[in-house]
Order: structure tokens, then C-alpha cells, then sequence
């Protein structure tokens, strides 16, 4: 009896461990698919640096454990309701650069409040219902921090974009430096950039056989290129600026909003029990 007592144990022991292993995959699935890749510092070239603010750890891993409730299928919706979410609260900080008081937030973060909180209960289900405001806190702030974390990767990409074109005009620019026989061919690898109305950068890689003409054009055109990216990045690093200002600022509006919203989120709660 002791022996068959112990085989249960071992067994009830095996699907607990093995649940939570499953839970513990599936709440690191959810997370990391919807955090970007820390960016740390960026160094300019005028010796400005800008430092990314992010959550801390243990913020990050009471989001996870949050989000392990998530339904596997339910997740993208789950996620694009927190994204919208963050980006209502960027701008709400848009809209008020001197500061938002309780009481004052626009109808489309309040909308968006709504949304995200309806969403977060609707799939994961009445039973969840009280974890409800911290379940949307934490995905709202992985939201912010996102999107300013691809804005600073995206500037970071530039940065280093505009470093291996500052590489390539330095290489023709000592190749040219003793290039005596006009005709002489010579094998360059480059990088060509291509800027659109919106800003977004798109490189090419390149290579071939020139003469000193063409390196001599080559390198007048990728200082022209170079010159934009420059401006570019520039304007981006200002706003990447306000960025760091508005993530502050909307922590601080999501935890107002969540209070002032509370009387919503009850009634959201019993339409949800009484369906």
C-alpha cells in the first residue's frame, strides 16, 4: 500500500512539474515575442549620449507571470489592445507637455483604457476579474517601454548605418589619396542609403571595379547620403529625447488613469459574471 501510495506521489509530482514547466514556456513565449532587444546607451558623434529607460527586472517578471493567463490564441489580440493602449498614452503626454491631471484624460485614452481592460478579462475570464487593473498596468507599461525601445533600436540601426558609410567614404578617400593612373581599376564594397518622406532608411550593399573617376564620384555621392542620414538622426535623436520625458510622464498617467477608471473596471466585472 506504502508502494502504491509512493507511485501516486511520484506521479502527481510529474504532472505538477510538468504543468508548470508548460506555464513557465508559455508565459516566456508571450514575453519575450513582445519586448524589444535592449538598446543601452547610444554614443553620438558630437558626444551626446542618451540612456533608454526600461522597466526593472522585477517589474518585468510580474508582467510575465500576468500574462502566462493569456490564452495561446487569444495573445495577439491581448497584445494589440496593450499596444494601442501605450500609444494613447504617448500621446496624452503629447497633448500635455506641462502634465496630466486625474480627472482630465482625452476620450481616446479612456477608450483605450476600456478596450484593453475588457480584452484582458474577456480572455482570460471572470475568475481573473480582480487582477484586472494590475493585468493592464503591466501590459500598458511593457506596451510604453516597447515602443520606445523600437524607436531607440531603430535610431540605434541608423547610427551604425552611418558609421560603415563614414568608413566607406575614409577608404576611397586614402585609395584616392595615391591614384595616380586614371584608368587603374580598383575593387570597392559599399554601402548606399536611400532615405523616404517618412524618414525610414533602407541600405544597399554594393560592389564593383571603379576608376579614379568613379571612386571620386562615388565618394561625393555617399557624403551626399551621409549628410541626410546625418539629419535624420539628428531630428530623431530630439525626439528620441521627448520619448524618454513622455515614458516617465505616461507611467505616471496609466497609474492616475487606472484610479480614476476604477468604477468602470467594477462595471466591466459584473457584465462580464452576469454573461
Amino acid at each position: 500500500m506504502a508502494t502504491v501510495q509512493r507511485i501516486d506521489q511520484v506521479r502527481l509530482q510529474q504532472v505538477t512539474e510538468e504543468r508548470q514547466v508548460a506555464e513557465t514556456r508559455q508565459r516566456l513565449s508571450l514575453f519575450n515575442a513582445n519586448t524589444f532587444e535592449r538598446t543601452g546607451a547610444l554614443q553620438f558623434g558630437d558626444g551626446t549620449r542618451i540612456d533608454v529607460p526600461s522597466m526593472n527586472e522585477q517589474d518585468r517578471d510580474r508582467a510575465a507571470q500576468i500574462f502566462a493567463s493569456v490564452p495561446e490564441g487569444q495573445r495577439a489580440a491581448v497584445q494589440a489592445s496593450f499596444e494601442a493602449l501605450a500609444a494613447a498614452i504617448y500621446n496624452e503626454a503629447k497633448q500635455n507637455p506641462e502634465g496630466i491631471k486625474v480627472g482630465s484624460f482625452s476620450s481616446g485614452l479612456t477608450s483605450a483604457l476600456g478596450n484593453s481592460t475588457e480584452m484582458f478579462m474577456l480572455t482570460t475570464g471572470p475568475a481573473q476579474a480582480d487582477a484586472a487593473v494590475t493585468g493592464v498596468m503591466f501590459g500598458a507599461m511593457v506596451g510604453v517601454e516597447q515602443e520606445l525601445g523600437n524607436f531607440a533600436q531603430d535610431l540605434k540601426n541608423k547610427l551604425n548605418t552611418a558609421k560603415d558609410v563614414r568608413t566607406d567614404i575614409t577608404e576611397l578617400r586614402n585609395e584616392l589619396a595615391d591614384w595616380t593612373d586614371p584608368n587603374e581599376k580598383r575593387h570597392f564594397t559599399w554601402t548606399e542609403v536611400s532615405i523616404d518622406a517618412n524618414g525610414n532608411v533602407t541600405t544597399t550593399q554594393k560592389e564593383g571595379d571603379l576608376n579614379k573617376a568613379e571612386a571620386e564620384a562615388l565618394m561625393k555621392k555617399l557624403e551626399e547620403q551621409l549628410a541626410s542620414l546625418s539629419d535624420v538622426t539628428e531630428l530623431q535623436k530630439f525626439d528620441l529625447q521627448r520619448m524618454n520625458q513622455d515614458y516617465q510622464q505616461g507611467l505616471n498617467t496609466l497609474s492616475g488613469l487606472l484610479k480614476a477608471q476604477h468604477d468602470m473596471m467594477m462595471a466591466i466585472i459584473r457584465n462580464v459574471k452576469a454573461s
